[in-house]
């Protein structure tokens, strides 16, 4: 997926876009090889529920990345990074935008997907219910939005925030270790489907 809104493209990377390995560099991120957050990269590098998703100016600079996952019905933007060369202040209220018209179009992009899947017959009612994404997320940790986002939308609680599929495996980088999930402990919502409950 890739598009522009105003002054600023994005692209949710593919697995073989050597970028992803090294835009938390970029962003003065800890998810880069031998940072904190090693794992999560390594995740959205390797795992078909994990991407990296970037922001770009009109240079085609890299102004805000997030590790972007998927665990059943949400879809979450783990936090948001902005490199100090992309001023915060500057940069927020456009990335923040970003982040809005992106999560309503992975919903929208997923209702097709599902529902071809289901007029193909290769899925049943049931199943395209429980498939769907319903909700789409930002974490609060770390994250260069978390005053924009935590204050323009819906907190989750706590038994409501999933985890990426993976965060009981091990991944081997530097160290071997479990998935670096800190950043997405606290939610918030970004998207949600206006009949989002009695899509359940």
């Amino acid at each position: 997926m890739q598009g522009k809104d105003g002054r600023c493209s994005y692209e949710v990377l593919r697995l073989d876009d050597a970028t992803g390995i090294y835009a938390g560099n970029i962003t003065n991120c800890c998810q880069k090889l031998g940072g904190a957050g090693e794992t999560a990269m390594l995740h959205s590098m390797k795992e078909k529920h994990g991407r990296v998703f970037v922001v770009r100016d009109e240079s085609q600079r890299i102004i805000a990345q997030s590790w972007l996952w998927r665990n059943g019905d949400t879809i979450c933007f783990d936090n948001v990074e902005i490199p100090i060369s992309a001023d915060k202040k500057e940069n927020q209220d456009a990335i923040y935008a970003v982040l809005k018209k992106v999560a309503k179009e992975l919903c929208d992009k997923d209702t097709e997907v599902i529902d071809k899947l289901l007029q193909e017959g290769q899925i049943d009612a049931e199943t395209a219910k429980r498939m769907r994404v319903k909700k789409v997320t930002v974490g609060k940790g770390n994250t260069d939005i978390d005053e924009i986002a935590g204050n323009r939308n819906e907190e989750l609680e706590d038994d409501e925030c999933k985890e990426p599929i993976g965060a009981d495996k091990n991944y081997k980088g530097t160290d071997e270790e479990e998935l670096y999930i800190s950043d997405s402990r606290d939610q918030v919502v970004l998207y949600k489907e206006e009949n989002y409950n009695n899509l359940l």
